[in-house]
């Protein structure tokens, strides 16, 4: 089992203007989102978001808002867990606790429940539909439920080799083949691969899985697994090896809860936990790039989805923090190593910086603000100033390298220095 550095060219994702932000943030207090707390996100054939928030279930065709809740539909309560789209129209979708499952097609409305159905578990946590248009739904507590639309088929602990009845996540790859998140908080637990009629279980014990309760699961485009686990590594698993990617955790004690791939292999983590977390990070195979509340706009760093849609847009949804796309580039990929780190309009000096780091505009513009991250994104000095040079005092700083992003009254730079 390999394992990569803790950092492998960590950089920071910064916006290059304020005023030309690639972020759109949609809360309870701008829009119509019913809710902070949104726990998934899907596209419906239309484009049409569906979102499923602690406050209802809300559709948003990126003008309009249509809100489902408890007074204007069938839903048993208004803290909807996850959302899946069959044949591009139809919504299942997945409630809290006593809430079930609902079908909606755009006009009508089924309720699942244990009381009417083979549902065995009325707290659903994950929705996957197969090409046979089957649904597979996770609960916790009931274990694994397939539903052909009249008959349910029920896998549990007692029935199956599925390790736990707490199921956190369920992925579909091109194959046929389920992979299941489970957790139990013991070792009994872990990611599951089922075929229809064997089983295989993956877990710390007889594979290099970070960790057992499986938090997210995503499938690349050779099938190959990635997967999150509670307060451990993302694990990267290609069928036969294993690989563990700790800069998930570097710096905090998060965790990845979601993890989606764009069209071009990268994979967009959201973390959750308590300290500094990472928040919303982007991995291309080489490169980790960090986005947080620090050092971009995302209001929080507790995210707990994560999809992309056609054009590339990510649309994230965090614990308490709302809604956000972020749709540009913003990447500071090829930061300057030269002595002298000029810009046509900014200077930097000496480079490498030492106890002091002097920065001065060329073109008359009025610096307003300065912010210094390290290596993983966190703010670790601030300045406020108005003129055009000001200082920053590093005395107080470790050697290493760090980030400078330097806020004009109508503009913004961003430099990469190396204290010594």
């Amino acid at each position: 089992m390999k394992k990569l550095p803790l950092a492998i060219a960590l950089l920071l994702f910064l916006s290059a203007n304020a005023q030309n932000s690639d972020w759109i943030l949609y809360n309870e207090g701008n829009s119509d989102l019913p809710d902070d707390l949104i726990r998934s996100i899907v596209f419906d054939g239309n484009g049409h978001k569906w979102i499923a928030t602690n406050g209802g279930l809300a559709e948003f065709d990126d003008v309009n808002w249509n809100i489902y809740t408890t007074d204007n539909s069938p839903l048993v309560t208004n803290q909807i867990t996850s959302v899946a789209v069959e044949s591009d129209s139809i919504k299942w979708i997945g409630c809290y606790f006593q809430g079930g499952l609902a079908r909606y097609d755009g006009q009508n409305w089924s309720v699942y429940n244990e009381s009417n159905s083979g549902l065995p578990n009325n707290w659903i946590t994950s929705i996957a539909i197969d090409s046979s248009g089957h649904k597979w739904i996770g609960t916790n507590g009931g274990g694994l439920a397939e539903f052909d639309d009249s008959n349910w088929t029920i896998y549990n602990t007692s029935n199956s080799d599925l390790p736990s009845n707490s199921v956190e996540v369920v992925e579909i790859d091109d194959n046929g083949i389920l992979w299941i998140g489970t957790s139990s908080g013991t070792n009994d637990s872990g990611l599951s691969k089922f075929d229809g009629q064997n089983w295989t279980l993956y877990n710390t014990d007889n594979s290099g899985l970070a960790g057992n309760d499986v938090t997210a699961i995503a499938l690349d485009s050779n099938q190959h697994v990635w997967t999150g686990s509670y307060y451990q590594d993302m694990s990267y698993f290609d069928g036969q090896d294993w690989i563990l990617h700790d800069t998930v955790r570097e710096g905090g004690s998060g965790y990845a809860t979601t993890i989606a791939i764009d069209n071009e292999g990268s994979k967009w983590i959201g973390t959750y936990g308590f300290g500094n977390t990472i928040g919303f990070a982007k991995f291309d195979g080489t490169n980790w790039f960090v986005l947080n509340e620090n050092n971009s706009e995302l209001p929080v760093n507790n995210v707990l989805t994560i999809a992309i849609d056609e054009n590339g847009s990510k649309w994230i949804g965090m614990y308490y923090g709302g809604l956000a796309v972020y749709s540009g580039s913003g990447l500071v990929t090829s930061l300057s190593s030269s002595a002298e780190h000029t810009d046509k309009n900014l200077i930097l000096y000496p480079i490498p910086a030492n106890d002091q780091l002097n920065i001065k505009t060329t073109n008359n513009e009025t610096i307003k603000e300065i912010s210094l991250y390290n290596s993983i994104g966190e703010l670790v000095l601030l300045k406020v100033t108005n003129g055009k040079f000001a200082s920053l005092d590093l005395s107080k700083l470790g050697n290493g390298v760090f980030y400078v992003k330097v806020n004009c009254v109508e503009s913004a730079y961003v430099k990469k220095i190396i204290l010594k």
